[in-house]
C-alpha cells in the first residue's frame, strides 16, 4: 500500500531514495487517482439517495383489480390468527360477531399490518370490513420507512363486522399499513382491499362465509331513540287533535258540561307532556345534550367574528387543522364549501396559501382558535367533522353577534363552558312558555306547546342543544305576550329584536301595517296601538344596530351581511320550506334524481334546476303572495291588535324560504286557538301529517287497496311504482304545502268570523285567560274589537240613513 492511499508501486526504495520514474508515478497518483477515488466513493454513498429520487419521479402504476389480493403481510405487530385471511377476498355477513373465525384480532391499539404492493402504484380507494364501533388508520409509504397517513375508517351504526369504504384520491404508495384502532379496546379486521381503479359496484361483491351474528346487550336506546320519539310525536299530535275536536263537537251539541273536568285535566296533562316531549323527555340527542356540529358554527363563528367574518370560517379551520400532527392528509382530501360562492370545492388552494387566513389573526388569537378547534373535534367523529365543513358557515346577524361574541369569549371552549352556553336555549323556551301562560292562559299555551313539540320540521333533532339558536323565537313569544297585555311599544321592541336576530320575524309587522292603513282609510285617524308597536320596533333598531358596530368593527359589516343573505337565498337546500319551495318543485328534478356523487359538489345540478324553476314561477309566486295579503287584510279588519300580530306570523311562510327548523314559529299561530278553536285542530293534524311524511312507511301500494281498483288503474305505472316520498326535498315540499293550506284556512276562519252579530265578550275574572264560554271552551267573539257603536238587542241589521 503506497502513500497515495491506493495500491501503487512503492514511491520509495527501502533506502528511502526515490527513482525518477517512481516519483513521476507517485505524482500522477497523488494528483489524479486520489480525487478520482474520493469521487467514486461519494458516488457509491450517494447512489441510494439518487435511486430514491429517481423512484419518486416514477409515474405510479395503476393496475386493475384488488391490489392486495392474495398478498401476505411483510410486517405486523400484535396481530393474532392467520393474517392471510385479511386479503383472501372473503368476508363475514354484515353484522357478524366481531371476533368471528375469519377475522384477524388486533390485540392492542398499537396493532398494525403492513403489505408490500410490489411496485409503486396509485391507491384511490379502499374497502375494509372491521369491527363497527372502532376507528382504523391507513398509511402509505414509498420506501417502507416513512409512512404518511392516507385516511381512516370511521365507526358506523350497528354491531359486529361491518364493511366501510374510503376514497384517498389516488395517493402513490409502495407499502400499505392498516391498524392502530381506537374505540372500545376490542379490535378486529376481516378483509382489506385496495384499488387504483375503483370497481363498480363499490364495495365489490366478495365471497361471504357464514359466521354468527353479533348480539349486543340491549339498552334503553334500543327502545327509546330518535325514531321512536318521532312516532310518539305523531301519535301525540293525533290525540291532541281528537281531544280538541271532541270538545268542539260537544259544544256544538249543547253538551259542553259533559266530562268537563276530565277534559280539562287531559288538556293540562298533555300540555306538560308536550313540553317534555320536545326535549325527548330529557334524553336530548340520545343521549348527548350538546349538538356539536351546530355549536361549532355559532360558537367559533361569533367568538372569532372579527377575524373570520362570514367567508373565512372553513378555510381557516382547514388551515388550522393542517397544522395539527396527523391531520394534514385528511385536510388534503377534505371537501369544503367556499363561503364566498356556496359551491363545494377542494382544499388545495387553501393549503397552498395559509397566509390568507392567518394574516387576520394575531399570534395569540390564532393559538386560541386552534385550541378551541381541538375541543370541537372531540365532539364529532372524524368523518362528521370533515362533513361539517360542507355546511353553510356562520350566519348570525351583526346584532346576534352582540350577545354571541360576548358569551363565547368568556372562556376557552370546554365541556362545562359549552354545556352552560347551550343550556341557554332550554332556559329561554321555558321562560317563553311561562310568559304565554301569563298572557293567554293555560288552555291556549297547552295547545301551543303540543303543536310546538309535534312539528317534525322543528324537532329538537335539528338544532337543539346549540348556542343561542332559539333566541329569535323567545323574543317573538315575548312580543306577542306583551301585545296581548296591551303593551304595544315594548311588544314592537321585542319583535324588532327578533327580526334583527333572524330577519324573517320582521314579517310580523306586515299585518299591523295593513291594519294601520285600513283604520286610517276608514276613520282618517291613526290607531295609536299600532303606532306604538311600530315606534317600539324603530327604537329597538336605532339602539341595537349601532351597538353591533362595537362587536363587528364597523358599519361595513352590514353590506357583507346582506351579500351573505342574498347568497343563501340563491342556494337551494333539501330542507327548505315555504311557498317558494312548493313552486320550485318538479318531480322529474327531485334531489334523488339530480344528485351526482361523481362531482365535487354533488348537488350542483339540482341547485341549478331549483333556481331555474323559481324564476319560471316568479309571476305566480308574486300573485299568490298578493292574494294572501288581501286575505290577511280582510281577516284583521275588526280584530284585536294582538290577533293581528299573531296572524301576521303566518306571512313568514309566504314571504320567505327557510330551513325547516325555523318552523318552530308555529307555536305563535297556535295561540289563535284562544279565539279560533279550529285553528288548534288544524295545526295538530298538520303536525301529525309532517311526522307521517317524515316517517314515510309506505313504499308500495297496499295489495288490499289495489284489489279494489279497476284492472286498468291497478296496472298503471303510477300504482305499480307508488311509494311515499323519501327524499328530503320531496318531504319538505309536501310539509310546506300542508302548512300553507292550514294558514289559509285560519285566515279564512277569521275573515268569516267578522259578522255584525258578533260582539266583544266581557272580560272574565281571570285576566290571564281569553274570554270563554260559560264552560271554559274558547269563544269566537273575542276576535272582534270593541265597536264604537252601541249594540242593539234586535239582531236585525239597522238600515243606514241616506246622506243628503
Amino acid at each position: 500500500m503506497g502513500s497515495c492511499g491506493v495500491i501503487l508501486p512503492p514511491c520509495r526504495s527501502r533506502a528511502g531514495f526515490v527513482s525518477p520514474q517512481i516519483g513521476l508515478d507517485c505524482f500522477i497518483m497523488s494528483r489524479i487517482a486520489r480525487p478520482l477515488t474520493l469521487l467514486l466513493v461519494f458516488a457509491a454513498f450517494a447512489q441510494p439517495q439518487a435511486h430514491a429520487q429517481a423512484n419518486s419521479s416514477v409515474v405510479p402504476a395503476c393496475p386493475a383489480g384488488n391490489l392486495l389480493k392474495g398478498k401476505l403481510p411483510v410486517a405486523w405487530q400484535e396481530v393474532a390468527r392467520d393474517r392471510a385471511m385479511l386479503t383472501d377476498e372473503t368476508v363475514a355477513p354484515e353484522g357478524a360477531v366481531w371476533d368471528a373465525a375469519l377475522a384477524a384480532l388486533f390485540e392492542t391499539g398499537a396493532s398494525t399490518v403492513t403489505w408490500d404492493l410490489g411496485e409503486l402504484v396509485s391507491v384511490r380507494s379502499l374497502a375494509i370490513q372491521a369491527d363497527a364501533n372502532d376507528t382504523y388508520n391507513i398509511w402509505g409509504s414509498l420506501d417502507g420507512k416513512d409512512y404518511k397517513l392516507m385516511g381512516q375508517i370511521d365507526p358506523v351504526t350497528g354491531h359486529g363486522l361491518r364493511m366501510r369504504t374510503l376514497d384517498v384520491g389516488g395517493m402513490a404508495a409502495r407499502f400499505l399499513r392498516v391498524g392502530e384502532g381506537k374505540g372500545d379496546g376490542f379490535y378486529s379486521v376481516s378483509e382489506v382491499a385496495a384499488y387504483c381503479q375503483t370497481p363498480t359496484p363499490f364495495p365489490p361483491q366478495f365471497k361471504v362465509t357464514d359466521a354468527p351474528a353479533a348480539t349486543a346487550p340491549k339498552n334503553y336506546l334500543d327502545y327509546w331513540n330518535n325514531d321512536a320519539s318521532a312516532r310518539w310525536e305523531m301519535i301525540f299530535a293525533m290525540l291532541g287533535a281528537i281531544l280538541l275536536w271532541w270538545e268542539r263537537r260537544l259544544v256544538g251539541l249543547g253538551m259542553a258540561a259533559f266530562k268537563l273536568r276530565l277534559r280539562r285535566i287531559l288538556l293540562g296533562v298533555m300540555g306538560v307532556l308536550a313540553f317534555l316531549t320536545f326535549f325527548n323527555f330529557g334524553f336530548w340527542h340520545f343521549p348527548n345534550f350538546v349538538h356539536g356540529w351546530d355549536t361549532f358554527h355559532y360558537y367559533i363563528g361569533s367568538k372569532y367574528f372579527k377575524e373570520l367574518h362570514y367567508e373565512r370560517l372553513y378555510e381557516c379551520v382547514a388551515t388550522a387543522d393542517s397544522e395539527e400532527p396527523g391531520l394534514r392528509r385528511r385536510v388534503e382530501l377534505r371537501k369544503m364549501t367556499n363561503l364566498r360562492t356556496n359551491v363545494v370545492e377542494k382544499t388545495d388552494d387553501i393549503l397552498a396559501h395559509p397566509e390568507r387566513c392567518k394574516q387576520h389573526f394575531t399570534e395569540a388569537r390564532w393559538e386560541s382558535f386552534k385550541k378551541d378547534l381541538r375541543y370541537f373535534r372531540t365532539l364529532e367523529n372524524p368523518r362528521r367533522w370533515d362533513d361539517a365543513q360542507t355546511d353553510h358557515g356562520f350566519n348570525g346577524t351583526p346584532v346576534w353577534a352582540i350577545m354571541g361574541t360576548a358569551l363565547s369569549n368568556l372562556a376557552p371552549a370546554s365541556r362545562l363552558d359549552i354545556l352552560m352556553l347551550d343550556s341557554l336555549d332550554v332556559t329561554m323556551i321555558s321562560i317563553m312558555a311561562l310568559l304565554m301562560w301569563w298572557a293567554f292562559g293555560w288552555r291556549a299555551v297547552s295547545v301551543a306547546l303540543i303543536v310546538f313539540a309535534t312539528n317534525f320540521p322543528s324537532r329538537w333533532y335539528w338544532i337543539g342543544g346549540s348556542f343561542l339558536r332559539w333566541d329569535w323565537l323567545f323574543w317573538m313569544g315575548v312580543g306577542v305576550c306583551l301585545m296581548k297585555k296591551e303593551r304595544p311599544f315594548w311588544a314592537g321592541a321585542a319583535i324588532a329584536y327578533a327580526a334583527l336576530l333572524r330577519i324573517f320575524p320582521g314579517f310580523m309587522f306586515v299585518a299591523p301595517l295593513i291594519a294601520l292603513g285600513y283604520h286610517y282609510v276608514k276613520t282618517r285617524q291613526w290607531d295609536r296601538r299600532y303606532l306604538r308597536l311600530i315606534m317600539g320596533g324603530a327604537v329597538a333598531v336605532a339602539v341595537l344596530v349601532p351597538a353591533s358596530f362595537a362587536v363587528t368593527g364597523s358599519p361595513r359589516i352590514y353590506p357583507e351581511f346582506l351579500r351573505n343573505t342574498a347568497k343563501h337565498s340563491e342556494t337551494p337546500l333539501t330542507n327548505y320550506m315555504g311557498l317558494r319551495t312548493v313552486l320550485n318543485f318538479r318531480p322529474a328534478e327531485a334531489a334523488n334524481r339530480m344528485n351526482t356523487p361523481a362531482m365535487v359538489d354533488p348537488w350542483l345540478r339540482w341547485k341549478e334546476a331549483r333556481l331555474r324553476a323559481f324564476h319560471e314561477a316568479l309571476p305566480l309566486y308574486v300573485s299568490l303572495v298578493a292574494c294572501y295579503l288581501v286575505l290577511i287584510g280582510l281577516a284583521i279588519r275588526k280584530v284585536e291588535p294582538w290577533v293581528t300580530v299573531v296572524l301576521s306570523a303566518t306571512v313568514i311562510s309566504f314571504g320567505s324560504e327557510l330551513t325547516c327548523y325555523y318552523y318552530a314559529f308555529l307555536i305563535i299561530p297556535a295561540l289563535l286557538y284562544a279565539v279560533v278553536p279550529r285553528a288548534g285542530e288544524w295545526l295538530l293534524w298538520l303536525t301529525a301529517l309532517t311526522e307521517f311524511l317524515g316517517w314515510a312507511p309506505i313504499n308500495h301500494m297496499p295489495r288490499w287497496l289495489q284489489s279494489l281498483m279497476p284492472t286498468s288503474l291497478r296496472q298503471s305505472s303510477f300504482i305499480t311504482n307508488f311509494s311515499m316520498p323519501n327524499g328530503l326535498d320531496e318531504q319538505y315540499t309536501w310539509m310546506s304545502l300542508g302548512t300553507l293550506i292550514v294558514f289559509v284556512l285560519i285566515a279564512r276562519e277569521l275573515m268569516l268570523a267578522y259578522h255584525p252579530v258578533l260582539a266583544t265578550a266581557p272580560a272574565g275574572p281571570d285576566s290571564g285567560e281569553q274570554a270563554k264560554g260559560s264552560l271554559g271552551v274558547p269563544a269566537l267573539a273575542p276576535v272582534v274589537a270593541q265597536s264604537s257603536r252601541p249594540q242593539h238587542a234586535d239582531s236585525r241589521p239597522r238600515r243606514k240613513r241616506r246622506r243628503r
